[in-house]
């Protein structure tokens, strides 16, 4: 069920069983972090579940640094939530730079926002 590069992400939701206008329900969160030739990586679980129940859950696991989630995911949520994204974050602020002791707990908090943030709706689905 990938995703290819040309398809719109609510055509590929779709594909999920999670069609525009249902309440689909994602989860993340941090399953653990390794170190990696010098570098913390962040083992992101993840699971998508469908309102429509002829689909099932889709269930995955990634790996990525902080540095890549910031720049990927967080910078570019913030930039299409604008002045939105306070409103929804503002409590749970992104990890630090620098890999500072509690980080891993500040990043799990932080992508349960952003799923609480999907699964309502407050999440365009076109900055996926």
């Amino acid at each position: 069920r990938q995703r290819t590069s040309r398809e719109a992400p609510s055509d590929y939701l779709s594909r999920l069983g999670c069609a525009s206008g249902q309440s689909s329900e994602l989860s993340l969160g941090i399953a653990g972090h390794v170190e990696e030739d010098g570098h913390t990586m962040y083992e992101i679980s993840c699971a998508l579940r469908p309102a429509e129940q002829a689909f099932s859950a889709t269930v995955w696991t990634c790996t990525r640094r902080l540095c890549h989630l910031r720049e990927g995911l967080h910078d570019t949520l913030k930039e299409a939530l604008g002045e939105a994204y306070a409103t929804h974050f503002g409590e749970t602020p992104f990890a630090r730079h620098g890999g500072l002791p509690g980080t891993t707990a500040r990043l799990g908090a932080w992508l349960g926002v952003l799923a609480r943030c999907f699964s309502t709706g407050v999440l365009p689905v076109e900055s996926c």
